[in-house]
């Protein structure tokens, strides 16, 4: 079955003490029916990231890196993510949802956002961010945004 969604991993530096929180969540999605690809901004060694892809592959979720050059701050990131899945390679894509490497997400959170953005154009979800010993801190005040792809 081709996906119609793309989970979105952001990678940052200093964040590879979240990494086996971050991944493990998304191994735990209720909804396997997504591709994930992961924008690396050079920080993290595209060898360490695979070793956390073949992962997904096993359980028949397609993953993948691209390499960027350092986009900067999120906001920036994302923009840069939107255009680079605008392009023709990606038609089949649906929606967007995406997803920090220092955040760990709910079970449940590709299939609720599938469920929502079947019905709006953006959906709210809450983060659970980690401290800096690497423990769960609970729900921010942050809720990020999961985009259609327009």
């Amino acid at each position: 079955m081709q996906t119609h969604t793309i989970v979105v991993g952001i990678i940052y530096p200093k964040a590879e003490k979240f990494f086996e929180e971050y991944f493990h969540s998304l191994l735990n999605q209720t909804n396997k029916e997504f591709e994930l690809i992961l924008f690396n901004n050079g920080f993290i060694s595209t060898s360490h990231l695979n070793h956390y892809l073949k992962s997904f592959e096993k359980q028949g979720v397609k993953a993948s890196i691209i390499n960027v050059p350092n986009a900067g701050p999120s906001i920036v990131g994302r923009q840069f993510v939107i255009d680079t899945l605008k392009s023709p390679a990606y038609d089949h894509v649906r929606y967007i949802i995406f997803t920090d490497s220092d955040d760990y997400y709910d079970h449940k959170r590709v299939e609720q956002s599938v469920k929502g953005l079947e019905k709006h154009d953006v959906v709210f979800n809450d983060e659970i961010p980690f401290d800096s010993d690497s423990k769960l801190k609970g729900p921010s005040l942050f809720s990020y945004i999961t985009f259609t792809k327009v």
